[in-house]
């Protein structure tokens, strides 16, 4: 899986003069605060909802507390809680650019494009300068398929800070999703010259040179991206896709085995172990795996025609019928499963 920005950093606290002797409830009050913004989610979320329910802070300090406690949610995987949070952060402070920021990278996490384009616009509105915002608002307009808005984000961001490896990343993937491989190898080199331990930009520079049909270099760079980031299911499956492109069916099976240990509910990992069995004439494992794949996700076209291939090769033909119109029921216009049932003889 491609690379994803974090939300940005935690506001910093305004230092103060140190006297020796602190009143109780103040020093209660510091340490309440510093719990919220400490890096633990689980502290944070402790030590900001106790300033929330004080009834004793600022508007202003109500917000930072609810800022907080979003990030903490959203670092614990609680999107939902976390953009509850940002909403009251921004409802308390409407000139909030980092809430806003963060909630439209939220939106944009779960599929909801136009509300994360919505919200970092205002953020840049607010904050014009921050390069952060606009990778991430470029990274929805990519999601969008509008590549030139997405590039001329990206752009910008390289603009505001030229050495921001997450830019010339973001940028390269708006390349790769336009076909243009080699403006996208070229800024996937330049993130790794500026980020050395980036596993995301070797992963997707490995994608790039896999759909070049460069294999090899592919294979190298996914290489690279599991020894920096060895629990990468996306660097398995993918290393495992460029294997089966060579025809190096082993190799793919054990890549696309460990992406199914490290990310058990992947469907995609599952229908291309199918593929790669199919490949080696085992179709009785094949069908596992495309079960499987289909189990996880339903509509999965490839997955209907991957295992109507395998009921084929059995001498399954009403099995593999089945498969084929289901995979035209899903996409009318599905070449593979129309092939198939002409090759049957049966009818769409």
């Amino acid at each position: 899986m491609r690379g994803q920005l974090l939300i940005g950093c935690v506001l910093a606290v305004a230092a103060c003069l140190v006297k020796p002797l602190v009143p109780a409830q103040a020093q209660s009050e510091d340490q309440t605060r510093a719990r919220c913004e400490d890096n633990n989610p689980d502290i944070s979320i402790e030590g900001c909802t106790a300033l929330i329910q004080s009834g004793q802070e600022t508007d202003s300090n109500l917000a930072s507390a609810f800022y907080n406690r979003g990030k903490a949610y959203h670092y614990k995987g609680q999107i939902d809680l976390a953009i509850a949070d940002l909403t009251q952060a921004i409802q308390l402070k409407p000139d909030y650019a980092d809430a806003f920021a963060g909630r439209g990278y939220l939106y944009n996490g779960k599929g909801q494009y136009d509300l994360g384009i919505a919200d970092l616009t205002q953020a840049i509105q607010l904050k014009p300068d921050d390069a952060t915002t606009f990778v991430n608002r470029g990274n929805a307009y990519d999601n969008k398929g509008q590549y030139d808005l997405a590039i001329a984000d990206e752009n910008t961001a390289i603009k505001l800070k030229p050495d921001y490896a997450e830019a010339f990343n973001g940028r390269g993937i708006v390349y790769d999703d336009k076909g243009q491989y080699d403006l996208a190898i070229a800024d996937y080199t330049k993130a790794i010259q500026l980020k050395p331990d980036d596993a995301d930009a070797f992963n997707n520079r490995g994608i790039a040179y896999d759909n070049k049909g460069q294999y090899d270099l592919a294979i190298a760079d996914y290489t690279q991206a599991i020894k920096l980031k060895p629990d990468d299911a996306d660097a398995f499956n993918n290393r495992g896709v460029a294997y089966d492109n060579k025809g190096q069916y082993d190799l793919a099976i054990a890549d696309y085995t460990q992406a199914i240990k490290l990310k058990p509910d992947d469907a995609n990992a599952f229908n291309n172990r199918g593929f790669a069995y199919l490949g080696k004439g085992l179709y009785d494992l094949a069908i596992v795996d495309y079960t499987q794949a289909l189990q996880l996700k339903p509509d999965f076209v490839a997955a209907f025609n991957g295992r109507g291939n395998a009921f084929s090769h059995i001498s399954e033909h009403d099995l593999a019928v089945v498969d084929y119109r289901a995979a035209l029921a899903l996409d009318p216009k599905d070449k593979s499963a129309r092939r198939g049932l002409k090759r049957l003889g049966a009818a769409p």
